[in-house]
């Protein structure tokens, strides 16, 4: 058996002790449930067991490390451009620093390790302990870290990295274009960063975008900003899952795309001009400031919208104007106007604000 590493390159489980190669096997089983390269052809290797060392791998070969130390392992030292497998044996924690001069692939055991990759291109592929995982501040490499079931800190502070989280975990983003699959977890909380990202969340999370452009799946009671910062104008679609979910534009002045999904959602807009599409629930609609686009489709839930302004589109398929004003009923109470839509397949909509006019048809 053999796995592909970053540079080049193959591993077989073959040169290896038994405790080791039973850890490498199980690597290879995590990349390939999370659909990442193989190789059949077994590399030369070269096994030794330290806690420092300052070696030189030229590229195209590769160094295996079984490591059963514990505390403060530093690879920093490592130079030459090929590959370094780190296989944590024994039950030890360690707070291991990795090379910037060498490609490296780690797995670590169920211990609460901590691994810092600094510029280099890694796989790490953590198991069930509670992991502290981070790249370098600035120029980091571009890393794949896969978590296991333990409550998990991944701080990607740079580069285009790939974090598969499992477990209750922590993601902070930084200032690269980075892909996060929590979808296995609960209770995940990630924050974006100035790069672009697509999050899809597991259930019980909370998600904010960053600065960047950010695409949020989510999932059964999460909630979801597009942004923390109110200077971001950056254009999100958000897009909910199974289940009450809350989906908000938090501080974000962008153009922000929001997609109900089937369980009873509440989306608030920001102060730019969002789309917000119901959909199969039960759904509470905000567009917030900015003239905002409220789209519904055909056998939707019964939705509200809460703050319909008179530069707001309401646009129904399969709906003409003055079809939505014929099944429209209106009251006014004080100064606002509660005008509800009776549609033929059952749905009704509400909006609150502003009165239902043509123009505001689209």
């Amino acid at each position: 058996m053999a796995v592909t590493v970053p540079g080049g390159g193959s591993i077989s489980t073959g040169s290896l002790s038994q405790t080791t190669s039973t850890n490498l096997a199980n690597v290879i089983q995590t990349l390939d449930s999370s659909n990442l390269t193989f190789a059949t052809t077994p590399a030369t290797t070269t096994t030794v067991s330290t806690s420092t060392d300052a070696s030189t791998i030229s590229s195209g070969s590769t160094q295996v490390t079984s490591l059963s130390s514990s505390g403060a392992v530093n690879f920093s030292g490592q130079t030459g451009g090929g590959t370094q497998v780190v296989v944590q044996s024994g039950n030890s924690a360690v707070d291991l620093t990795l090379s910037s001069g060498v490609n490296n692939v780690v797995a670590t055991n169920d211990a609460n390790n901590t691994v810092y990759t600094s510029n280099s291109n890694s796989t790490v592929v953590a198991g069930a302990g509670n992991n502290l995982i981070g790249t370098a501040a600035s120029g980091g490499g571009n890393s794949q870290i896969i978590t296991g079931s333990g409550s998990n800190t991944v701080v990607a502070a740079s580069g285009n990295n790939t974090v598969v989280a499992g477990g209750n975990s922590l993601i902070g983003l930084g200032s690269g274009n980075n892909v996060v699959n929590a979808s296995t977890s609960t209770g995940a909380t990630v924050w974006g960063g100035s790069g672009n990202a697509s999050i899809t969340a597991g259930t019980n999370s909370t998600i904010a975008g960053g600065t960047g452009n950010t695409t949020i799946v989510g999932n059964a009671g999460d909630v979801i900003f597009a942004s923390y910062s109110s200077s971001s104008t950056a254009t999100n679609t958000i897009t909910a899952g199974a289940g009450a979910e809350t989906l908000s534009a938090g501080a974000s002045a962008g153009n922000n795309v929001f997609n109900a999904g089937s369980g009873n959602d509440l989306i608030g807009g920001g102060t730019g001009n969002d789309t917000i599409t119901a959909g199969t629930g039960n759904a509470t609609l905000f567009g917030g400031g900015g003239n905002n686009l409220f789209n519904f489709g055909t056998q939707t839930g019964n939705a509200a919208i809460g703050d319909f302004g008179t530069g707001d589109t309401l646009h129904v398929a399969g709906y003409t104007a003055s079809q939505l004003l014929a099944d429209a009923t209106s009251q006014t109470v004080g100064s606002t106007t509660y005008t509800t839509i009776s549609l033929a397949d059952g749905t009704k909509i509400t909006l609150i604000g502003a009165a239902l006019t043509a123009n505001n048809i689209g």
